[in-house]
């Protein structure tokens, strides 16, 4: 499914994406009790993996400075709106959200 920020073919956006999420960059899926899987939508997709663990749950993200020195090139800019958009998905679920320098990012 994926890897180390894996990469996917570009394809179509899903008719069945709801309208609200049709302007997001980012999909989160809780998976399993520590892993939050982070699918890029639209355009070429890809996915990563960041930690959330924790009662209440915490999700954990590397700064941005972490961040760029981490991950691949392609997904370098990234940092920005993905803070914005699990910034507002942490809040509608309850979750705390933590920014550190050693989260880590798969």
């Amino acid at each position: 499914m994926f890897g180390w920020f894996g990469r996917k073919q570009p394809k179509r956006p899903s008719a069945r994406i709801a309208e609200s999420e049709a302007s997001q960059m980012f999909r989160f899926q809780p998976r399993w009790k520590e892993e939050l899987i982070v699918e890029i939508v639209g355009g070429t997709e890809g996915s990563f993996m960041l930690e959330i663990v924790g009662n209440p749950a915490t999700v954990y993200l590397p700064t941005e400075p972490v961040w760029r020195a981490r991950v691949p090139r392609w997904a370098q800019e990234l940092w920005p709106q993905l803070h914005m958009e699990l910034q507002s998905w942490c809040a509608g679920n309850r979750i705390t959200l933590v920014v550190e320098a050693n989260a880590q990012v798969y």
